[in-house]
C-alpha cells in the first residue's frame, strides 16, 4: 500500500542534535516510527512491518559527492567514509 494512502493521525516531532540523543527522547516518551538503516537500528527498538499496517519502503542509495577543492582534512575523511561504506554488508533484496 502506498504511503499516500495510508492515512492516520499524526503529530511531527523534531528536535535538533545527535540521531542518539533524539532516539533517547522519543524513546522516554514512547513516541516516534522512523527510518534507519537496519545495521543502525538499536536492539532495544521494535521493528515494524507490513504485519503493523505499515506499506514496504523502497530501496534507497547512498552517494558521496566530493568538490574539486575538497581540503585534506576533508578528502581523508571522505576516504575514511566510503571506504567504511563499501565494507558495509550488502543490501537485502525487496521482499
Amino acid at each position: 500500500m502506498p504511503m499516500h494512502t495510508v492515512i492516520r493521525p499524526a503529530m511531527m516531532f523534531q528536535r535538533k542534535g545527535s540521531f542518539s540523543h533524539n532516539l533517547s527522547a522519543v524513546e522516554a516518551q514512547g513516541l516516534a516510527v522512523t527510518v534507519v538503516k537496519s545495521s543502525f537500528q538499536p536492539a532495544r527498538l521494535q521493528v515494524l512491518s507490513g504485519e503493523h499496517g505499515l506499506p514496504s519502503l523502497p530501496a534507497a542509495e547512498i552517494r558521496l559527492h566530493r568538490t574539486p577543492s575538497l581540503s585534506r582534512a576533508g578528502t581523508l575523511l571522505a576516504d575514511h567514509l566510503s571506504e567504511a561504506m563499501q565494507a558495509l554488508p550488502p543490501v537485502l533484496s525487496a521482499r
